[in-house]
């Protein structure tokens, strides 16, 4: 059977289920007894006694890794608990990125510089806006994050006001997007923007006349 581990203990009590990015490593972890998918075809079953383990996947090189807890107890003999495990899709990283690109209007072409370590804005009372260049299948995620830090902020009208969004048209006057969430207030900056209800593919935009610098971007799962 694909994935099939070794028995964890004589008595077997329940069977974790594990789905996983193929390619990867998964292991099953209860204090010092570690059960290991035979193969990284992306689905692994652990038969398990009564206990709480770390179900845990990561790649090869190990720059990404995702894990959870499952618990098992005397009365689940018999049952099946399944677990999905996915890795954060990261679109900015301090200079870890995928293609971002920045709209600005032609008489303030420096509004919006996409940078190594940071997308920085310096968008003074006009349109700015930094998206990324390609869309990215949003169904298996439920939230989108940012983190940055804001100086200052020029207007907050409702068109200029800063904000964090899922969008198929970027720099578009009055669109803001399949969902967004402003954000006005100076000082650091940590967004989560619910998109569970978002499928197929679709590009992130952050709009505004701000100053200031945004870090990070990643979608998760949960």
């Amino acid at each position: 059977m694909v994935g099939k581990t070794n028995v964890a203990g004589a008595r077997l009590r329940a069977v974790i289920a594990v789905t996983y990015p193929e390619g990867s490593v998964c292991t099953c972890v209860s204090g010092a007894k570690t059960l290991k998918a035979r193969d990284t075809s992306g689905y692994a079953l652990f038969n398990v006694k009564a206990g709480t383990y770390t179900v845990e996947c990561h790649t090869s090189d190990n720059s990404k890794s995702k894990s959870t807890s499952v618990t098992v107890t005397e009365s689940d003999k018999g049952k099946a608990f399944a677990v999905m495990l996915r890795y954060a899709l990261v679109l900015f990283d301090n200079g870890s990125q995928v293609p971002w690109t920045a709209y600005n209007e032609s008489e303030k072409p420096t509004g919006v510089v996409i940078g190594e370590e940071s997308i920085n804005f310096n968008a003074i009372k006009s349109y700015k806006s930094a998206a990324t260049v390609d869309a990215y299948d949003m169904t298996p995620y439920k939230t989108a994050h940012l983190i940055g830090n804001v100086n200052q902020v020029y207007e907050t009208d409702y068109n200029n006001t800063p904000r964090f969004m899922v969008t198929d048209e970027v720099y578009e006057l009055g669109n803001y997007g399949l969902a967004n969430k402003t954000f006005s207030s100076t000082g650091p900056v940590s967004l989560d923007l619910d998109i569970s209800n978002i499928t197929g593919s679709h590009k992130i935009e952050i709009w505004g006349t701000f100053y200031g610098t945004i870090t990070q971007v990643w979608l998760t799962e949960d």
